[in-house]
């Protein structure tokens, strides 16, 4: 199982009543992932949370004041950038996020951002996990559904690659 996976399963297991406050219970996750290799300690992870409001979070260690590396947990804004912050395929999610999307489009978005970051950037970026969080519970999205969301973004990369790149009017 990958660490994205694993984080992802525990995340699940949180109760309901939690998820009002849950950046205590991502934290005590993060820390008790015994399994995790020191290498990633630079890995983060974005949540988002649809009940009981819809709510975006950052995941990852950081470093305390006595240089040790701890769990930390963030609410972010509109969106959050999680992993490689200077990739230049950023740009999808400052031009296309939406707060009316749908939860459908916004995994697509986010699917297609992480595709084309892998692209640009294939050392610093891998995979895909994405864990849908409603009143019914957290379900993981199947690796079946990734893969075709996956097959999706890069045919979009294409064809946008082809109408910015002829020239022809759009």
């Amino acid at each position: 199982m990958g660490i994205a996976r694993e984080v992802a399963e525990k995340i699940r297991s949180i109760p309901a009543k939690n998820l009002a406050s849950p950046e205590s219970f991502l934290e005590r996750i993060l820390a008790e992932s015994v399994s995790l290799p020191r290498e990633s300690t630079k890995a983060q992870w974005m949540i988002a949370l649809q009940h009981p409001k819809l709510r975006l979070f950052l995941l990852q260690f950081v470093n305390n004041q006595a240089a040790e590396l701890i769990p930390d947990c963030r609410e972010m804004g509109k969106f959050c950038i999680a992993g490689d912050n200077t990739n230049c395929a950023i740009f999808w999610a400052e031009r296309y996020h939406k707060k009316t999307a749908t939860t459908q489009e916004a995994i697509f978005l986010a699917a297609h951002l992480m595709n084309c970051s892998e692209l640009i950037n294939p050392s610093g970026i891998e995979g895909l996990e994405i864990a849908v969080c409603t009143e019914d519970g957290i379900r993981l999205v199947p690796d079946a559904e990734i893969a075709e969301l996956k097959l999706r973004a890069t045919e979009n990369d294409r064809r946008i690659g082809e109408l910015v790149c002829s020239g022809a009017p759009i």
